[in-house]
């Protein structure tokens, strides 16, 4: 929502770079590299080239996201992430800097959103690293001997180990949280539960006692990514905005999106 982000390179390997020009990733990594290396493997599996990997050491600068063309097709139950994985070893055996492969993150076809949500998990490693290295340092502190669990977006739960390394997956916890916490204090099992914190407002829907799950996956900034995550509309406006009035443009509108299937009052979680 506020833009932040490391530095990263984003490595693709076997992407026709035409395939991303509608997508515009470039506006999303407009502060990073992007390569493109030749390599991948064909719809059934077989290396379409061999992996360059030449090409691979000299992008070895900065935390790394490796998307691999046809890398998760099954083939006999196998997947094909050969070539990200090679270029992993690789930047982990020249540097010490964090690597995601995009055969980690989803087995799901649609090359474009695979780069997307391997770029922004890349993004976000080092950031969820320094809150979950400070949160384990102030348990230690306090003396507490507990397991450190991270909220995916979808509301179940990880562990803080495979939260930093795969931080997209927590994209929306916020709110997946709150519509989990809406359920256990109400006996409600229809209903919107609206949460506002200090940068955005988070509107989600409960049916049947359950979260409403997106069908297309997390959206991240406007992008979208193949990431499992709650259906939320999020504004960037919170407790924190500062809220300006033009009275020139005031722009008067309905609800939008609200189902008339709808039936159950609102919940309101002040976070």
């Amino acid at each position: 929502m506020e833009g932040q982000g490391s530095p990263i390179c984003l490595l693709l390997i076997g992407y026709d770079s035409t395939l991303l020009n509608d997508l515009g990733l470039e506006k999303i990594l407009q502060h990073e590299s992007i390569k493109f290396i030749s390599g991948g493997h064909t719809v059934n599996g077989e290396e379409l080239v061999p992996l360059d990997i030449e090409e691979a050491k000299k992008s070895c600068f900065s935390p790394c996201a490796v998307g691999g063309r046809f890398c998760r097709i099954r083939i006999f139950r196998r997947p094909q992430p050969s070539h990200e994985l090679l270029v992993k070893r690789l930047i982990q055996e020249l540097t010490d800097l964090p690597v995601t492969c995009g055969h980690e993150l989803t087995s799901n076809l649609n090359a474009p959103r695979r780069a997307v949500t391997v770029a922004l998990n890349a993004r976000i490693v080092p950031l969820i690293q320094q809150l979950v290295l400070a949160v384990q340092k102030t348990m230690n502190a306090k003396g507490i001997r507990a397991p450190l669990m991270v909220v995916k977006g979808d509301g179940s739960l990880i562990e803080a180990r495979m939260a930093m390394e795969r931080p997209i997956e927590t994209i929306l916890s916020g709110p997946a949280a709150s519509v989990v916490g809406a359920r256990h204090l109400n006996d409600v099992d229809d209903c919107f539960v609206i949460d506002m914190g200090g940068t955005t407002t988070d509107i989600a829907v409960l049916r049947g006692g359950k979260p409403k799950l997106s069908p297309k996956g997390a959206i991240v900034g406007g992008w979208e990514t193949m990431v499992e995550a709650i259906q939320v509309h999020t504004t960037g406006i919170g407790g924190d905005s500062e809220v300006l009035l033009d009275d020139r443009n005031i722009d008067h509108r309905s609800a939008a999106g609200c189902s008339s299937e709808f039936v159950g009052p609102p919940i309101f979680l002040n976070a």
